[in-house]
This record gives structure tokens, C-alpha cells and sequence, in this order.
């Protein structure tokens, strides 16, 4: 039981980290794949923006790993959360918005609860992250 809820922990956590990069990508980068001729164009974005994308990217490739997994969960679901609602403005938050939200925090949830599980690199709990 215990090598399938380690399991478990390590997928959520490569998932988690693939939803997070995938949104970084998507925030400096625009794709069109439904003409013919796919492209990736650059997009700009602002100093805020490309600040949170930086820290975003790294706390995905710390979840890759599985380095402190419950605080750097933590700080991805915050980073995550301020990117998507707060950076373009609560009143422009669609469906769509709201849903990517909960769904990073509902992956997000039980890795800050339990943890990265056995397959993490370096496994400290809550212990020295205060």
C-alpha cells in the first residue's frame, strides 16, 4: 500500500509540475497548431509577470525532483493562483480561469498534506522550513 500512494505522490507531483510549466510557457509564448503551418510566436510580457513566471518555473522543476515538496507545492499554488487571478484582474477571471485554478489546487492538496513521498530527492518535512 505504501509503494502505491508513493506512487501516487510522484505522479501528482510530475503533473503538478507540468501544468505549472506548460503555463509558463504559455504566458511567453503564443501557439497556433489549428492552421497549417504551425508557428510559436513570442509574446511580451511585463515585469510582474515574467518575475512570477521565473519563480514559477522553478518551483516546476523543484516538483520535478521532489525538493521539499510540501513547501515548494505551497509556494507553487500561490505563485500559480497570483499569475492566473490576481495578474490579469479579478474581474476579467472567466471559467475557464477558475477551473485551471482549482484544478492546481486540488493536485496541489495532497502534496502539501503528505508530502512528495519515497521517490522525492530531498525529503525534510516541515522541519527547517520555518
Amino acid at each position: 500500500m505504501s509503494d502505491i500512494l508513493s506512487a501516487l505522490q510522484c505522479a501528482l507531483r510530475i503533473v503538478l509540475a507540468a501544468i505549472l510549466g506548460y503555463t509558463v510557457a504559455s504566458e511567453f509564448f503564443q501557439t497556433n497548431a489549428m492552421q497549417i503551418g504551425w508557428y510559436v510566436s513570442p509574446r511580451h510580457v511585463g515585469l510582474t509577470a515574467a518575475v512570477i513566471c521565473a519563480l514559477l518555473f522553478t518551483v516546476s522543476i523543484w516538483l520535478l525532483f521532489g525538493v521539499r515538496t510540501r513547501v515548494v507545492a505551497l509556494m507553487g499554488l500561490a505563485l500559480y493562483l497570483g499569475l492566473e487571478i490576481v495578474h490579469p484582474g479579478l474581474s476579467s477571471a472567466d471559467s475557464q480561469v477558475l477551473l485551471s485554478s482549482a484544478i492546481v489546487v486540488l493536485l496541489g492538496l495532497p502534496l502539501i498534506i503528505f508530502g512528495g513521498g519515497k521517490f522525492s530527492v530531498v525529503r525534510a518535512g516541515w522541519r527547517g522550513a520555518i
